[in-house]
């Protein structure tokens, strides 16, 4: 029995031994820890901030004019379309082509027509070539009609009058595409030097999807010093009144002959309007149904309208022919 008990003790020793030889110190532990492996860093592509780029401003094309321009002459007393034709060396054919909506038949005083001019062709006037003139940007302003009325003011700079002013105003989209375009007039034929002055072309309905408008010029021509086929004028006791409502103003006064033996057959009094920011809101012309002798007046009184801001100033001008 005692040994049995010996042989038990025995085994219950080796058994602890064993497990005691087994332990591992802090160190040993430590130094049997799988080795840490190094990081590897990567560059990952840094985020951009979705920024919306604006797309430089659109340069619209202005169409070119042909290379021989055509210019504006007004009918005057006395003038048939076969005589028009001869004094500027055109053929009646390419005369009534360029002028469709006229009739050969009845041609009335104070008709514009378009005088064709081509390669090679000797016009009877002083040059073909525009004159330079500043414009400014074309203002525009719907009507109820469902209309368009574009005004642009032009500044003549020149040392001497100019006649035939006119101009292109072109209508285009957002992408800078011309969509529609017509020809601007003045409401006098001539202007003289360091003087400024309208002019205004009607879009009729129904209008394009239009965005902006540009004008372009296309006859501005000098008026010779010598020339006798604009009587000298001026306007005396000339009394503007712009009403209560501001976007009505009353034109009134005298106009006369400041020289020569000649009557005037043809007067017209002009007057532009403009707003507070000298944009032009408005124009009208006057026209005499009276013959004035060099040495008498002619009384006019008219009004003229704002197409869209109050009136703050206007401007009156006269013309007179034989």
């Amino acid at each position: 029995m005692r040994a049995i008990v010996k042989t038990i003790f025995l085994c219950i020793c080796l058994l602890l031994a064993a497990c005691g030889n087994s332990a591992a110190t802090p160190d040993e532990a430590q130094s049997t820890t799988a080795p840490t492996r190094a990081l590897i860093q990567y560059q990952s592509p840094t985020p951009t901030l979705d920024q919306t780029v604006t797309p430089p401003p659109i340069q619209p094309t202005v169409p070119a004019l042909p290379t021989a321009t055509p210019f504006l002459y007004t009918v005057v007393d006395q003038d048939t379309l076969i005589g028009i034709a001869v004094k500027f060396n055109v053929s009646l054919e390419d005369l009534l082509a360029a002028n469709p909506e006229v009739d050969p038949r009845a041609l009335s005083i104070d008709t514009v027509l378009v005088i064709p001019t081509g390669e090679g062709e000797v016009v009877s006037l002083p040059t073909p070539t525009p004159v330079p003139v500043s414009f400014s940007e074309p203002a525009c302003y719907l009507n109820t009609a469902g209309g368009l009325w574009c005004l642009v003011v032009t500044q003549n700079n020149a040392p001497n009058a100019l006649e035939n002013l006119s101009a292109n105003i072109y209508l285009y989209s957002e992408a800078g595409e011309v969509l529609d375009s017509q020809v601007a007039t003045a409401p006098l034929n001539v202007f003289g030097s360091n003087q400024r002055l309208a002019l205004a072309a009607y879009f009729s309905p129904p209008l394009p999807a239009w965005r902006f408008a540009q004008a372009q010029l296309l006859t501005a021509l000098p008026v010779p010093d010598a020339d006798d086929r604009y009587l000298p004028v001026a306007i005396s006791d000339l009394e503007i009144a712009i009403l209560q409502d501001s976007v009505t103003a009353e034109i009134s006064g005298d106009v006369h002959l400041t020289g020569g033996e000649r009557s005037a057959n043809i007067i017209w009094v002009a007057a532009v309007a403009y707003a507070e920011d000298d944009r032009v809101v408005g124009f009208r012309r006057w026209e005499a149904t009276n013959e004035l002798p060099p040495e008498s007046s002619l009384n006019f009184a008219f009004e003229v309208y704002s197409l869209d801001a109050p009136i703050a100033q206007v401007e009156v001008y006269a013309e007179a022919r034989p």
